[in-house]
C-alpha cells in the first residue's frame, strides 16, 4: 500500500458571489473568506472537495489537499454552508429538507504546521510547545568540605543544585496509524542532533530523553479517524548519560562524567541512545 499526495479536485459546478471574497493580513498568518454558491445536491461534496479529503483507492491512501487561494499560501481550513432560496417539497417517505441552492463560506488560512518544511497541507503536520523545567539534584559528599572550617559534610548537609532542563513536546497531526517503532524509543535517548524549529534550537547527542506518549483520536472533514501523537522529549544541557563527580570539581564547576564497567572498561549507558527518526520524521 502506497501514500499519494494530489492537489485539490473540484468536479462540481459553482460560482463565486458578489462581495466575495474578504480577507485580513497579518504577520502571524493571513486569511481570505470567500463565499461560493452551488446546487444544493452537490453541496457536501463541494465542501468535502474544498476543505480536502482522504480516499483509499486500488490498494493505495490518496489524500487530496484543501483548496488554494490562488498564489498565496493559504489554504482552506473550515467550511461553512446554508441553504437559498425556497424549500423544495419531497415525498412524505423521504424526510430530508430539500433546497434548490447553498451558500458556502470558505476560510482560508495559513498552514497549520510549523515544526518543518516538508509537511503537506491536509497531511500529517508537527507542531511543537516547549515548557521550561527543573531538577532537583542532591550532590555525592564524598570529597567535599566546608570552606570557612575545613569541616567534613555530614549525610543530612549534602549540597543540593536545581539543574535547568526543557521538555519539548512534539505533536503530530492527522496519522493514519500510531507508528510501531514509537514504542521502541521511550525511555532512550537521541543518537544523533535533533533540531526544534519552532525556537530554532539544536539538541545535541544524547540530550533528550524520550517520556511516554500521549496519544488522542482526531476526526478529519471527511470523518474518518486519525491520530495526533504528542511526545514528551526531556533536554537535560550536559545529557542524561552524566553524572556528576563533586571529588574533582573544581573552581570551573560541577564536573560531569560518563560510566565505564570495571572488568573491561567498556561504556556503560543507562539510557542506551537511538534514532528518533521513526518519530521526528514520520511523514505518515
Amino acid at each position: 500500500m502506497s501514500k499519494k499526495t494530489k492537489d485539490c479536485k473540484i468536479t462540481v459546478d459553482y460560482v463565486e458571489v458578489e462581495g466575495s471574497p474578504t480577507g485580513t493580513i497579518r504577520q502571524n498568518g493571513s486569511g481570505i473568506t470567500c463565499v461560493f454558491e452551488c446546487a444544493w445536491k452537490d453541496v457536501l461534496l463541494f465542501a468535502q472537495q474544498l476543505a480536502g479529503y482522504t480516499v483509499s483507492r486500488g490498494g493505495d491512501i490518496i489524500t487530496y489537499r484543501p483548496h488554494k487561494y490562488k498564489d498565496m499560501n493559504l489554504f482552506v481550513n473550515e467550511v461553512e454552508f446554508k441553504p437559498i432560496g425556497t424549500f423544495v417539497e419531497t415525498p412524505a417517505d423521504k424526510k430530508t429538507a430539500e433546497y434548490k441552492t447553498a451558500f458556502l463560506t470558505a476560510y482560508y488560512k495559513s498552514p497549520e504546521y510549523g515544526a518543518g518544511e516538508e509537511e503537506e497541507p491536509g497531511g500529517v503536520y508537527a507542531t511543537e510547545t516547549f515548557d521550561p523545567a527543573v531538577e532537583f539534584m542532591t550532590l555525592p559528599r564524598q570529597g567535599l568540605k566546608w570552606k570557612s572550617d575545613g569541616a567534613s559534610i555530614s549525610a543530612n548537609e549534602a549540597p543540593a543544585i536545581l539543574v535547568p532542563m526543557m521538555e519539548w513536546n512534539y505533536t503530530l497531526h492527522r496519522c493514519p496509524s500510531v507508528p510501531n517503532a514509537l514504542l521502541d524509543i521511550i525511555g532512550l535517548v537521541n543518537n544523533k542532533t535533533y533540531k526544534a524549529k519552532g525556537m530554532n534550537q539544536s539538541f545535541a547527542v544524547e540530550t533528550l530523553l524520550c517520556c511516554n506518549p500521549h496519544i488522542a483520536n482526531e476526526v478529519l472533514s471527511d470523518g474518518t479517524t486519525a491520530y495526533a501523537i504528542t511526545v514528551k522529549f526531556l533536554w537535560r544541557p550536559w545529557g542524561h548519560n552524566k553524572f556528576p563527580r563533586p571529588s574533582i570539581s573544581g573552581s570551573s564547576g560541577l564536573v560531569m562524567d560518563e560510566l565505564q564497567r570495571v572488568s573491561d572498561s567498556a561504556d556503560v549507558k543507562p539510557y542506551p541512545p537511538v534514532s528518533f527518526d521513526s518519530f521526528i520524521d514520520y511523514s505518515g
